[in-house]
């Protein structure tokens, strides 16, 4: 089961503190592994702050940055970032269910409400960034890797909401103006 988690190009500070929590907890008592994305300007910091069982682990990759999300995505079961359109449309494309942390600074709270969106219709999880700590993450990854049929129903929820040829779509409503 692979987790991956991702706060944006710029990373998140809260997200890597949470998951730093709990990720030896979910290697080492699950089937879990992570690949984790910590922002360019906090990965030296981030893994300064590493225990050596956690630097060292095999099933704990981190990089501050992935030139082509597209390989971890794909290798991804569940996904743990921030609620920027983007990067939402980018799991839904792929079908991964999201756990979505919401930056509390967005203009006019705009991830909050990508978020919820994305919550109401079934396909994912929105926990505000200051309820994300160890001790929820971790509630919420374990009841999501213990039912896979709720995963499966997230991951089609976010199927549903790809666009896949949206661009072609844009296109040809334009042309036919």
């Amino acid at each position: 089961f692979t987790i991956v988690v991702m706060g944006g190009s710029q990373g998140a500070k809260s997200i890597n503190a949470a998951i730093k929590d709990i990720a030896l907890d979910l290697i080492e008592n699950y089937p879990i592994q992570i690949i984790h994305q910590t922002g360019q300007k906090n990965y030296e910091e981030y893994m300064d702050s590493l225990n050596s069982d956690l630097r060292n682990n095999k099933y704990y990759l981190v990089k501050p940055y992935f030139e082509n999300m597209a390989i971890p995505l794909l290798a991804a079961d569940l996904v743990l970032a921030r609620a920027g359109s983007l990067s939402i449309s980018e799991f839904n494309l792929c079908g991964l269910p999201s756990i979505l942390i919401p930056y509390p600074f967005a203009a006019n709270n705009h991830q909050f409400h990508n978020a919820k969106a994305q919550e109401e219709i079934g396909a994912s999880i929105c926990l505000e960034d200051n309820l994300c700590d160890g001790d929820n993450l971790r509630e919420i990854i374990i009841a999501l890797f213990n039912d896979k049929d709720k995963l499966k129903k997230m991951s089609e929820a976010a199927q549903n909401l790809s666009r896949p040829h949206a661009r072609e779509f844009i296109v040809q409503k334009l042309l036919s103006l």
